[in-house]
């Protein structure tokens, strides 16, 4: 299994302490957003637009490594941003099973969908899951307002 961590970079590059981008967080922990999508391009892309606002970036490209990460000692993110349907375990099969564990369910993680299938029954999950949905194609601009609009500087995690 490959996962890509912090910032895009592979083999478990640290990441980067300088404030980049339009939003920044100069004087505080950035906040954390984990990036669940099979198609690669498109993670890249989501990464490396969010990384460009100052957020710290890790990477899965299944639902078992969003899992992974999720439950790894110091997985603790500010927001988790998943594709609906990927190969194996989907992001709403992860999101489910999380939620409903103590920890992450009384946790201040907020959670963004992204499907290109936006159908009743994913904003019905949606909406169960107290997640925000996106649908593809994502517009990357949208993107950064939804996650800006979700990050709570109070709660970001160290």
């Amino acid at each position: 299994m490959a996962i890509t961590v912090r910032n895009g970079e592979r083999g478990g590059a640290e990441p980067s302490t300088a404030d980049s981008g339009r939003r920044g967080f100069p004087g505080r922990t950035r906040p954390r957003v984990l990036i669940a999508e099979d198609d690669a391009e498109l993670r890249q892309l989501m990464a490396k637009s969010l990384a460009e606002d100052g957020y710290e970036i890790d990477e899965a490209s299944t639902g078992f490594e969003l899992l992974v990460l999720l439950a790894r000692p110091g997985g603790h993110y500010d927001i988790v941003v998943s594709d609906i349907r990927m190969p194996g375990l989907t992001g709403l099969e992860v999101i489910d099973d999380l939620r409903a564990h103590r920890e992450f369910k009384d946790s201040m993680v907020a959670v963004i969908l992204v499907t290109a299938f936006p159908d009743l029954q994913a904003r019905a999950e949606a909406g169960r899951l107290q997640a925000m949905l996106l649908e593809k194609p994502l517009d990357m601009d949208e993107l950064r307002n939804a996650v800006a609009d979700l990050i709570d500087p109070t709660q970001i995690v160290s």
